[in-house]
């Protein structure tokens, strides 16, 4: 009966062993799983400020070009009307001097 009891007591701290243990390796896979998945979150997160920046970039970027394409059109109309008056000016001009018979 004294060797069953010892054995019981033998049995019962390795099992308290085994579960402090089986506690501990919980614990720091619960630590592991946890760190993994912030690390995840935050590389995440870093990607998707990353791919908004280039997005805002290549807004930005097309803003700039629309801005210039702009620029050059209203460029492309007031040398046009300048020209314009300009060729009206000299017909005008020509038309007087050949009138009083200059440069027939």
């Amino acid at each position: 009966m004294q060797l069953l009891l010892s054995e019981f007591r033998k049995l019962a701290a390795a099992q308290t062993t085994t579960q402090e243990k089986l506690d501990e390796q919980t614990a720091l896979l619960e630590r592991r799983f946890t760190d993994a998945d912030e690390a995840l979150d935050k590389r995440f997160q870093e990607a998707e400020s990353s791919v908004e920046q280039r997005i805002i970039d290549s807004e930005l970027r097309q803003d700039v070009c629309l801005v210039a394409i702009e620029k050059t059109a209203e460029d492309l109309q007031t040398w046009r009307r300048e020209h314009e008056a300009s060729s009206t000016t000299s017909a005008f001009g020509w038309a007087s001097l050949t009138s009083i018979g200059i440069g027939r």
